[in-house]
């Protein structure tokens, strides 16, 4: 296993090895981080985020979470692609390779991953098939230090069977329209009034704390994934702003574009951060929780104040469109409540998202 740290670059890749085969759990500066603890931190809160799920690896009888994902139909998660792929820097190419999906499940319904605790209901899903963004890649494979991430970072995990929706334990993500124009034109408002927003999962809290200590004062060790789902208060930066601090902090992200590679940039107050473990969560804006994008990747997990970056649903919304439509099911955005599905369902024999 590749190291998970360095004072080069924070965030490298992290990888499983399993049944003989390199497993991702891409923690490049872009996949699994997390949340960490401090004034803008919180556990999640019953029905909270009924679309959250863990996708989960298994082997033999134990189970590890590796990403984070979000329910946009019956049976189909919506995560980043460089969750479902072997990193590229192991194949010396670009192009992705999938991951074998008939070792890992998605666990939905639940703010708990710890299986011992009986007071947690869960339910656990066996995975049918993963698809990937047809251009999804890393943005530089030759890069020792994986920086920048990927391009089109969205992929979709297929249940092997229907959840049903009852907007309190199962329901789909929210979107603010489901038409390209509207959406941009929502995100950059948004963006350009630096709104606060969240992201929720169970990944890592950090790699270490300020004094060293690898035990915060829970007594819990921040390398080890969170048990019980947590809440990230994130503030939008705009692309510039977001460009120079990375490109001060590392002269390599000055190659990065994230305006043309349409992706998000949001930073935290403090020492906190999404981290290993995250990626593939949502990132969500407003009161209503509407989905702008996914926990990509990022330079530091907390360790420096610098943005982490998140691809844009605004440059998957074609991909997702896609198959919920060749799944025959209908998707509509409503103006309700937070108890009521903002995206509903009218199906008809039913079936059924670049590192940001």
């Amino acid at each position: 296993m590749r190291k998970v740290f360095s004072f080069s670059l924070p965030f490298e890749f992290l990888v499983l090895l399993s049944y003989g085969e390199i497993l991702v759990t891409c923690l490049t500066s872009c996949q699994e981080k997390y949340v960490v603890k401090g004034n803008t931190w919180r556990y999640a809160k019953e029905g909270e985020f009924p679309w959250m799920v863990s996708l989960q690896h298994v082997e033999d009888a134990s189970v590890t979470h590796f990403c984070g994902g979000s329910l946009a139909a019956p049976h189909l998660v919506l995560t980043a692609c460089h969750c479902l792929v072997i990193h590229s820097v192991f194949s010396g190419t670009a192009k992705p390779f999938l991951t074998e999906a008939s070792s890992k499940v998605v666990v939905a319904g639940t703010l708990n991953n710890n299986r011992s605790d009986p007071n947690h209901f869960r339910t656990v899903v066996g995975i049918s098939e993963f698809i990937i963004h047809p251009k999804c890649q890393h943005f530089n494979h030759q890069d020792p230090d994986d920086r920048g991430g990927w391009d089109y970072d969205f992929g979709l995990v297929v249940l092997k069977k229907n959840l049903t929706f009852d907007g309190k334990r199962f329901a789909p993500f929210r979107l603010f329209a489901w038409n390209k124009f509207d959406l941009k034109k929502d995100l950059d408002r948004q963006m350009g009034h630096h709104v606060e927003c969240v992201a929720t999962g169970w990944g890592k809290r950090r790699v270490r704390y300020p004094n060293g200590s690898l035990i915060d004062d829970d007594g819990h060790d921040p390398r080890a994934y969170w048990p019980q789902m947590t809440v990230l208060q994130v503030k939008l930066d705009d692309f510039a702003s977001c460009y120079n601090i990375l490109c001060a902090f590392d002269k390599a992200y000055c190659e990065v574009d994230h305006w043309w590679r349409s992706q998000l940039c949001a930073t935290t107050e403090g020492q906190m951060e999404v981290c290993y473990g995250d990626s593939g969560g949502p990132l969500m804006c407003g009161s209503e929780k509407y989905l702008f994008g996914l926990v990509g990747w990022g330079p530091s997990c907390g360790k420096y104040k610098v943005p982490s970056v998140y691809p844009t649903i605004y440059d998957g919304l074609d991909f997702i469109k896609r198959y919920v439509s060749r799944d025959h099911t209908r998707l509509r955005t409503m103006n309700v409540g937070h108890d009521s599905l903002n995206c509903c369902y009218n199906v008809c024999n039913v079936f059924l998202f670049n590192n940001l």
